[in-house]
C-alpha cells in the first residue's frame, strides 16, 4: 500500500495533520476516511475541505490495485476513472483507448500500461471489497 506522500495534492502540512492524528499510511487513511460521515468529521477536525478529502480518498482507493501508483492514478482520473468501484465497471478495451487518448492530451506518463495490465486492473477491481462510500 502506498504512503501518504504518494497522494497527489497532499502538502507537508496536510501529511503532518494526519500523522499527528495517527494516520500514517494510505491504508489507514482509507480506513479512517472511507465513509462520508468519517470524512466530514475529519474535515472539520483538521480544517480541510470535504471535497478535497474525498478527492484524496479516491486516489488512495486506486492505490489498492497492484501496479497502480501516482502517475497511473492521475492517468486513470483523466480517463474518467475515479475509484476502484468505477474501475470495476469499465471495459478494459475501452479504458485502454481512453487512457491512450488522455495521455496523448496530457502527457502524464512516458508509456501507458499495456492492454493486458489494464485488463488485470479491471479484474482486480471487480474482486475487491468496496471501502469508499459516498
Amino acid at each position: 500500500m502506498a504512503s501518504l506522500t504518494e497522494i497527489k495534492g497532499f502538502t507537508t502540512a496536510t501529511m503532518n495533520k494526519f500523522r499527528n492524528n495517527g494516520i500514517r499510511s494510505a491504508n489507514s487513511f482509507l480506513y479512517e476516511c472511507g465513509s462520508a460521515s468519517k470524512r466530514r468529521t475529519w474535515a472539520r477536525k483538521l480544517g480541510i475541505q470535504f471535497g478535497k478529502l474525498t478527492e484524496w480518498i479516491r486516489f488512495a482507493d486506486l492505490f489498492r490495485i497492484k501496479g497502480i501508483g501516482t502517475k497511473y492514478v492521475e492517468l486513470l482520473h483523466y480517463a474518467g476513472v475515479q475509484d476502484v468501484r468505477t474501475l470495476s465497471k469499465r471495459s478494459p478495451q475501452q479504458l485502454y483507448k481512453q487512457m491512450q487518448a488522455a495521455n496523448d492530451r496530457r502527457h502524464v506518463v512516458r508509456a501507458i500500461p499495456s492492454y493486458k495490465q489494464v485488463s488485470r486492473w479491471v479484474s482486480q477491481a471487480k474482486r475487491m471489497k468496496k471501502v469508499v462510500n459516498y
